[in-house]
């Protein structure tokens, strides 16, 4: 009902615009058949990676590897959630390369995926890429990147330095971001209740030997509601960290929603000044 109510509102807004709505489908109709609209799309999105240097930057991944904790309702939130991500991916000037580990073609979140019109065909071709093979092999080194010095090392050392370019996001890190490596895999746990399975991505990511890391939100905001945060939410933190110039205050403060009562902890502590030194207002002492 919300989207048709969207719909009319907007065909309300081209007719007293005085658009012709009729002509413009037909053109649309003619473009598609054409290939000319496919056409200047393609050529638009590959001049956006040229010029925002997509290829050489992070990487963003979300994990599909946690299907079978989950519930259908849940697996179909997380199938929206990576659609919104793609969506979001595609709209920014400043793109990254997305990829879905685990993404089973016989598992529910695919077959939810598989709905959404030129799901995965087109998507190849937006710097998107998926697979069901774990994330631990979907990502893994070439086995030429690996020294001669490093054949004789043990399984686990071996399997360490093949996935050493990775870095598993979670909250229960003790390791904060800073800044993000161009050369660096950052994972996403496809996970929607947190709350419910709290501690299962840094859990993986130990067994993987995989390097885990928080997001700097403790540096910069305060958050009176929980800091869990849904797969959207980060990678949206992580594009807007890179739209921003690096500035991890503007990404958060640009994604986080109002619901989670957010304090700018730099403000913050001015306010805490001005109220020491006798130059704030009254507000403070009520």
């Amino acid at each position: 009902r919300k989207k048709q109510q969207a719909k009319d509102r907007k065909i309300a807004k081209a007719k007293a615009e005085g658009r012709d709505l009729d002509a413009e489908r037909k053109l649309q109709l003619e473009r598609e058949r054409s290939g000319e609209g496919k056409k200047r799309r393609d050529a638009h999105w590959q001049a956006k990676l040229e010029e925002s240097r997509t290829n050489e930057t992070f990487q963003i991944c979300i994990d599909c590897g946690f299907e079978d904790l989950m519930t259908f309702k849940e697996q179909n939130s997380l199938a929206g959630q990576i659609r919104y991500c793609y969506a979001q991916n595609r709209r920014s000037e400043n793109p990254v390369r997305m990829s879905v580990a685990g993404l089973k073609k016989e598992g529910p979140t695919y077959e939810q995926m598989a709905k959404v019109h030129g799901f995965p065909e087109q998507w190849f071709t937006r710097a998107f890429m998926c697979s069901g093979e774990p994330l631990d092999k979907m990502h893994r080194r070439p086995a030429t990147s690996v020294s001669k010095s490093d054949e004789k090392k043990d399984n686990k050392d071996e399997k360490q330095d093949f996935l050493s370019h990775i870095i598993y996001l979670s909250s229960d890190a003790e390791y904060t971001l800073d800044h993000l490596d161009d050369d660096k895999v950052y994972v996403i746990g496809g996970i929607v209740d947190r709350n419910r399975l709290k501690g299962t991505t840094e859990q993986k990511a130990q067994a993987l030997r995989i390097k885990t890391a928080k997001l700097p939100i403790e540096e910069h905001l305060k958050l009176v509601a929980t800091k869990v945060l849904t797969v959207n939410h980060v990678f949206d933190i992580l594009l807007k960290y890179r739209t921003h110039g690096n500035d991890w205050k503007k990404a958060l403060l640009d994604v986080l929603p109002a619901r989670k009562d957010i304090t700018d902890l730099s403000k913050e502590g001015k306010s805490l000044e001005n109220a020491n030194d006798g130059s704030g207002d009254n507000k403070a002492e009520n």
